[in-house]
């Protein structure tokens, strides 16, 4: 007996007048969930796309509801005629700027408690005065904290790992961490330096780059989503010290308005000029 073959013919006419009330049903959903994701893109774009006084900003998802913003310039390089000079206006840019990268840590010297910290290799420059920020995508007025990192006023950055301000904005507030200058860059006072100076004082470019770092925030942190009435200053060691600094400063008055100090007190001693330094010249 030779064996047959039966086809089966299915019918695949969808032409308009065909189509059943399911089929049209999932060609409406396919057009919805395909501009609910172009909509979707595009807002998260719009939430990572941010203006400031020197020009706009493009950052990144830090996770699925925390935007970071990483190196941005808050002052001048202080380099060449800047060294050992009060920080200068950030010069501003006309492209977008892309904020996806840490800038480099101020310039130190290589110490042990560095790979304890970050457990990682970073550069390091002059060209150093950045500040980041995360904050989550919410348009309303936060809560701002502003970080000023430890390490003995000879080294340390803003961006160690377990610095990361992922889940502190998560916390509903916005998150700043800022480089400073460090080590005989950013403390060195001499009296050759003072004759350069309108003050005729040298020295404290650390601390005058925190100043610095305060009204950029003031300026621009409610782009961000921050509150520019309801900035917390806080650090560790010796930003703790620098944190008691500020208290004092009247060029901060304003600024910030809460301040909590970790590990160094207000009464802990603070670097002084060497005597025989002094005395040598």
């Amino acid at each position: 007996m030779t064996p047959t073959t039966t086809w089966i013919h299915a019918r695949t006419d969808i032409s308009p007048s065909n189509r059943t009330p399911f089929s049209r049903y999932a060609a409406v959903c396919s057009i919805a969930f395909a501009l609910l994701f172009a909509c979707s893109e595009s807002n998260d774009k719009s939430a990572l796309h941010i203006k400031t006084y020197q020009g706009d900003l493009q950052g990144i998802w830090a996770d699925d509801q925390i935007r970071v913003f990483k190196g941005i310039p808050y002052a001048a390089a202080p380099i060449e005629e800047r060294r050992w000079q009060p920080p200068h206006a950030p010069e501003p840019w006309s492209d977008v700027r892309s904020a996806n990268e840490f800038g480099p840590a101020c310039w130190q010297t290589p110490s042990p408690d560095a790979f304890v910290w970050s457990r990682q290799e970073f550069p390091r420059s002059e060209d150093c005065l950045y500040l980041n920020i995360w904050s989550d995508a919410g348009n309303t007025s936060k809560p701002v904290m502003v970080w000023f990192h430890g390490g003995a006023h000879t080294g340390g950055m803003s961006h160690e790992k377990i610095f990361d301000g992922t889940r502190l904005a998560s916390k509903g507030v916005v998150l700043v961490s800022i480089n400073y200058r460090l080590g005989p860059l950013g403390f060195l006072a001499h009296p050759l330096l003072n004759q350069e100076s309108a003050q005729k004082s040298s020295g404290n470019y650390g601390l005058l780059d925190k100043i610095a770092a305060l009204n950029w925030i003031n300026e621009n942190i409610a782009q961000f989503g921050g509150d520019p009435n309801n900035i917390t200053i806080f650090g560790q060691s010796a930003g703790s010290q620098s944190v008691c600094t500020l208290m004092a400063s009247p060029l901060a008055n304003g600024l910030f308005h809460k301040a909590i100090g970790q590990s160094a007190s207000c009464v802990s001693p603070l670097p002084s000029p060497d005597p025989d330094g002094k005395r040598r010249g």
